[in-house]
């Protein structure tokens, strides 16, 4: 790869459609559990792969995605099953937002 013009983070990715690829084919509106289900095999850094977290037991972590409702509580993970989803969690278990 060689660097554009452009902004400093931008480059030229050269494609070739006689190659395999394991993945299929190159990817458009990628989330990060998309890269987390395909690149990094499942393992999410937020819930070590359950896809839920108790959200008083992150050390922080909940805090960051602003999740936050104090223990006992099995909550969507944010990070791989998405915030909104998280966030839709929270409301079931009667968080006010």
């Amino acid at each position: 790869m060689r660097a554009l013009s452009g902004p400093k983070h931008t480059f030229d990715i050269l494609l070739d459609a006689n190659r395999q690829s394991q993945f299929g084919a190159l990817k458009i509106d990628v989330t990060v559990p998309d890269v987390i289900a395909n690149i990094d095999d499942g393992d999410c850094c937020v819930c070590n792969g359950t896809r839920h977290i108790c959200p008083g037991c992150t050390g922080g972590v909940a805090d960051k995605f602003e999740v936050f409702m104090g223990c006992s509580v099995s909550l969507a993970c944010p990070l791989c099953v998405g915030l909104d989803v998280s966030m839709e969690h929270m409301v079931y278990f009667g968080a006010v937002l």
